[in-house]
């Protein structure tokens, strides 16, 4: 995933870890970024595999769920 840095999107996506972060506007980070990832499909994959592991760790109602039960138990003791 290529990305703006802007909002919260710089809380999901670590540049180069599980997409790539780049600033508004930014035309030349933007044309570098899509020439990395076409360049290394390895690391592609591998950002790909990472972005999907932060989206089900962070988003998954499966997650929200038991977050707030923990909440719930915590508040109930």
């Amino acid at each position: 995933m290529i990305a703006t840095d802007v909002a919260g999107t710089g809380e999901i996506i670590e540049h180069k870890a599980n997409g790539m972060l780049i600033k508004p506007g930014d035309v030349n980070a933007l044309s570098e970024a899509l020439e990395y990832m076409l360049i290394d499909k390895t690391k592609l994959r591998q950002m790909g595999i990472e972005g999907r592991k932060t989206i089900e760790n962070k988003f998954l109602m499966e997650k929200y769920v038991n977050d707030l039960q923990d909440i719930i138990i915590k508040t109930v003791k």
